[in-house]
């Protein structure tokens, strides 16, 4: 088997002094995994705020500094290790009593969380680069918010009154009460057994009983994984058999008309990928360019002997606010692509933002359809724009429609150069 049937990730959740730690340590070392203690993250996060005078009450403040923390990661032994800005505390820095105290406050924030979440998730391609034959993350929200996907899910948990004894032993001033009820009740990734999750109650077992017993649903998970493995062969050795079948019977060729439209962004930009793609292959390409008032980035960066560019929008309608103008550069715009409709050297051809020209109604959908039927052989057309009318696409050979899911620019955020410009 290869690592990528053999990687496994573990989550393990649990309470204080439920046996996190201990078992994780016990288990990376049985089965070869990178340990994660993402409480010690909390720890160091902690101990970074608190160093720099900060407190858990001032929350805006605190949000404001995490900006200035740069996390990595210190490997020890299987132990990765949180470092901020190249500095990694060790274990008796990060458990005095006032970190002790303070780090379930700054763990509830939601800045603080956030700061940490991906940086958590990225743990699993470190084990990887590093050569593990896994990743086991311990903590109180891995396996229902950082993990949720592991292949296998623990939450270990005890009697409060043997967790507080554990405690004690260890010299700690922890309240196991305290800490229940705050990582318990916190508005943000509140400790709870995830959904599916098999827990381990360690009440009247000793450490090496826990261990076993999750070792042995580390290797029936590993079993699992196994014969997944050669499933996933048989499905996808089935697949290419399907894929080369439908390849093979696909033998025409023939010029296409390509739409993209919807309200979701990267219309255009999906556009000019093929018109790269297309002046690579040293294939004669023309943009006209409506509405738009040019793309000087790229117009800059597409260029040589292959490409003629026309920019003929004036700016957004909102903008020029005079439809006769707006009317008449879309008829200019149009004429030129008439032209290279009907060039017969022409092998590519994009006419961008045209159909919020069609959309506007300044010019007849009829009347491009037929100048597409028309054109010389030898050349697909891309048009661009939301609003495509239904008899474009209708015509065209492929539509794609990109649908915003989510955009920047409903909070607020300014366009960006390299991404929308």
């Amino acid at each position: 088997m290869n690592q990528a049937q053999t990687f496994i990730t573990v989550s393990v959740d649990g309470g204080a002094a439920s046996g996190k730690s201990s078992t994780s340590r016990a288990l990376a070392g049985r089965f070869d995994l990178m340990h994660v203690d993402t409480g010690a993250h909390y720890r160091t996060v902690t101990k970074a705020l608190l160093d720099a005078g900060l407190s858990p009450a001032d929350e805006e403040a605190t949000a404001l500094h995490l900006k200035k923390f740069f996390p990595d990661v210190s490997l020890d032994g299987r132990t990765a290790r949180l470092a901020i800005n190249g500095s990694t505390p060790d274990d008796a820095a990060l458990r005095t009593p006032e970190v002790t105290v303070a780090a379930s406050s700054f763990a509830a924030l939601p800045a603080v969380r956030q700061f940490l979440r991906e940086y958590q998730r990225s743990q699993v391609s470190v084990a990887r680069d590093k050569g593990f034959a896994g990743l086991i993350m311990e903590g109180r929200d891995i396996g229902s918010v950082i993990l949720p996907d592991a292949d296998l899910r623990l939450f270990l948990e005890a009697d409060p009154q043997i967790r507080a004894a554990r405690r004690a032993a260890e010299g700690s001033v922890d309240s196991i009460v305290r800490r229940d009820q705050q990582d318990s009740t916190r508005a943000t990734a509140p400790l709870i057994c995830p959904p599916g999750a098999i827990r381990i109650d360690s009440t009247h077992l000793t450490l090496e009983e826990v261990t076993d017993k999750a070792s042995a649903l580390i290797r029936a998970t590993l079993a699992g994984k196994a014969t997944d493995g050669a499933a996933h062969r048989e499905q996808m050795q089935e697949l290419q058999t399907e894929m080369r079948r439908k390849i093979e019977a696909a033998t025409q060729r023939r010029d296409l008309v390509i739409v993209h439209t919807g309200n979701g962004k990267g219309k255009s930009t999906a556009a000019f990928g093929m018109l790269a793609r297309n002046i690579g292959h040293c294939r004669p390409s023309v943009v006209v360019q409506f509405v738009k008032a040019g793309d000087a980035a790229v117009q800059k960066a597409l260029t040589g002997n292959f490409l003629k560019w026309h920019q003929v929008g004036d700016g957004f309608t909102w903008d020029t606010q005079d439809k006769a103008r707006d009317i008449a550069s879309a008829r200019a715009g149009w004429a030129i692509a008439l032209d290279a409709l009907q060039d017969s050297t022409v092998r590519f051809l994009l006419l961008d933002e045209l159909n919020i020209i069609l959309q506007c109604g300044y010019l007849p959908v009829s009347e491009v359809i037929v100048g597409l039927k028309t054109r010389a052989s030898g050349k697909h057309v891309v048009i661009t724009g939301r609003g495509a009318p239904e008899e474009l696409t209708a015509f065209a050979d492929l539509v794609t429609e990109m649908r915003e899911i989510k955009h920047p620019f409903t909070e607020g955020v300014q366009a960006q150069i390299g991404v929308e410009f």
